[in-house]
């Protein structure tokens, strides 16, 4: 789940469904959110078993992971875009800069972490952090938004300069 910028609640089923309660009183859920079953290349894929859904800061990207793949669906001025871009098949998670359009993705084996510049027409991997030898299990950029830090099955974490990025 995720918080939109709307300050509306993002919730991923286990199915692949997405919906959204416009407050936190609300009953009914509003079904206008893309589902995890991505288009791409005038076909239909499903990322299975839907393991984290986030939404960027300013609210014009959403990240799906799951069963080891990830996808991001950008909003554009119109509405969400029917295309999906691919973020890996192999990986576990991710986290969203606090202020820039930077998204870090995590490898579910080998332990790097890709970096990703999410304001394009579409998403370019910008760099990649290399270090640990086990999978990260968890990101977060600090709130100076300057560095990212990793908690990997190593046992280690890791604190990253990302400025340059």
């Amino acid at each position: 789940m995720a918080f939109l910028r709307d300050g509306s609640l993002a919730l991923m089923g286990d199915a692949g469904g997405t919906c959204r309660y416009p407050s936190p009183e609300s009953k009914q859920p509003k079904l206008d959110l893309p589902s995890t079953n991505v288009w791409r290349s005038g076909r239909t894929y499903d990322i299975g078993e839907p393991r984290a859904l986030l939404a960027s800061p300013n609210g014009d990207s959403l990240a799906f992971f799951g069963r080891g793949r990830g996808e991001l669906r950008p909003h554009r001025g119109n509405g969400w875009d029917r295309h999906s871009y691919s973020l890996g098949d192999s990986v576990r998670t991710g986290a969203f800069h606090p202020k820039r359009a930077l998204l870090a993705v995590a490898d579910m084996y080998g332990g790097d972490v890709q970096l990703w510049q999410t304001d394009l027409r579409k998403p370019v991997r910008v760099g990649r952090l290399t270090g640990h030898h086990d999978s990260v299990l968890a990101l977060d950029f600090s709130p100076d938004r300057e560095r990212l830090a990793t908690a990997s099955a190593d046992g280690t974490v890791r604190i990253w300069d990302v400025s340059r990025f």
